[in-house]
C-alpha cells in the first residue's frame, strides 16, 4: 500500500507465486496421499485489454489405487496387487495433473470517433475474449486381462500388471518409434492415437508371479483447448439510460483440436469404450493385443458454436 498526501491506493499484484504441500490420511489408516503444488498467477489490466494467465505445477501421490472420475475418465476402485507391501503401490494418483495452465484475455475494440452514425452503430461496441487451457495427461497403468499371478486379490477379479521388458527405457515408451515385437509391427510412431505407448515395453510374466511393472508409470495425452467469443453492445435508448442489446457468438474448442482420452483397462466414457491400457490377454501367449495403445475416445467435444442475445434494461 502506498500513501500520498493522506490518501491511500491499492494495487493488484502483477505477479504471485504460492507453494503448497499437503499430506492427508484417508479412512483407511494405511492409505496415504500427498500433494506438492506450485501456483503462479500473472495479472495485467488496462482500459482496453485485460489478461490474467495462471499456472499450476503439482504432484498427487497415493499409496493405493482408488478411482476418481475426472475429465470423463471413469476408473473403478481396485485393490492393491500386493496388500502386504503397499509401498510398492505408491505412485502418481490417477487424477494427478502435473501442469495445468490457463491463459485468458479480453480486448475491447476502440470505438470510432467520427463517420456516419450508421457506421459507428455497426462497428462500435465490439469486444473479443479467449481462454486457452493446456494440461498434461493423466497417469495410467498397463495391465493384462486376467489374474495371472493367481493372487486372488479382490476375489480373483483384479487384473495383474506385466513385467517391464529387460533393458527397456520407459522414458521412450511414448515417443520415437517401436522396435516391434509379437503383435506390433516395427517402425510405428509412438505418442499418436494409433499407438500411444509401446506394447513392446512389457512382457508377460510367468504364471503364478506378480509383474514388476509399477502402478501408473505412463502418462496419457494432455488437453489443449482454445475458446473464443465476440460480443457487441448496442445501446437502445427506449429501454432507458442503461438499456442495450448484447449480441454474442461463442466458439468452444474453436481449433477443433482432438484431445484423446487416457488409456483405460476396461471402461466406458461418455465418448465410447476404451481398453487401450490392456496389453496382453493373460493366457500363455505373449502377443500384444491389437487394441493395446490404440486411443479410441476423447476427453472433450469437437468444435461447438453458439449465438446469444441479451436485453439489458
Amino acid at each position: 500500500m502506498a500513501e500520498q498526501g493522506g490518501a491511500s491506493s491499492l494495487r493488484t499484484p502483477l505477479f504471485s507465486f504460492r507453494a503448497l504441500r499437503l499430506c492427508a490420511f484417508a479412512e483407511d489408516p494405511f492409505e496415504l496421499s500427498a500433494i506438492n503444488s506450485r501456483v503462479l498467477r500473472v495479472g495485467k489490466f488496462a482500459c482496453l485489454l485485460g489478461s490474467r494467465p495462471s499456472g499450476v505445477w503439482n504432484h498427487w501421490a497415493l499409496s493405493r489405487r482408488c478411482g476418481w472420475p475426472f475429465q470423463f475418465q471413469f476408473v473403478s476402485f481396485e485393490e492393491d496387487l500386493n496388500p502386504f507391501n503397499r509401498a510398492l503401490e505408491k505412485a502418481p494418483a490417477q487424477f494427478d495433473i502435473a501442469q495445468n495452465m490457463h491463459f485468458n484475455a479480453i480486448y475491447r475494440l476502440p470505438d470510432l470517433t467520427g463517420g456516419p452514425g450508421a457506421i459507428r452503430y455497426l462497428l462500435d461496441g465490439w469486444s473479443a475474449s479467449g481462454i486457452l487451457t493446456l494440461q498434461t495427461g493423466l497417469a495410467f497403468t498397463p495391465e493384462i486381462q486376467t489374474n495371472r499371478s493367481r493372487s486372488l486379490v479382490g476375489g480373483g477379479t483384479n487384473t495383474d500388471r506385466p513385467d517391464v521388458t529387460p533393458g527397456y527405457n520407459l522414458s521412450n515408451a511414448t515417443n520415437g518409434t517401436t522396435a516391434g515385437c509379437p503383435g506390433v509391427a516395427a517402425g510405428q510412431k509412438l505418442g499418436t492415437p494409433n499407438l500411444w505407448y509401446d506394447p513392446c515395453a512389457f512382457t508377460l510374466q510367468p504364471a503364478g508371479f506378480l509383474g514388476d511393472a509399477s502402478r501408473n508409470l505412463l502418462r496419457g495425452p494432455g488437453i489443449s483447448t482454445l475458446h473464443f467469443s465476440l460480443m457487441k453492445d448496442m445501446a437502445i435508448r427506449r429501454l432507458g439510460e442503461g438499456g442495450k442489446l448484447e449480441f454474442r457468438v461463442e466458439a468452444f474448442n474453436i481449433l477443433n483440436h482432438a484431445n484423446f482420452g487416457t488409456p483405460l483397462v476396461t471402461g466406458t466414457t461418455p465418448f465410447g469404450a476404451n481398453t487401450a491400457a490392456t496389453v496382453f490377454a493373460g493366457n500363455n501367449g505373449s502377443t500384444a493385443l491389437p487394441t493395446a495403445g490404440v486411443l479410441t475416445t476423447t476427453n472433450t467435444t469437437s468444435r461447438q458454436i453458439q449465438f446469444g442475445l441479451k436485453i439489458v434494461f
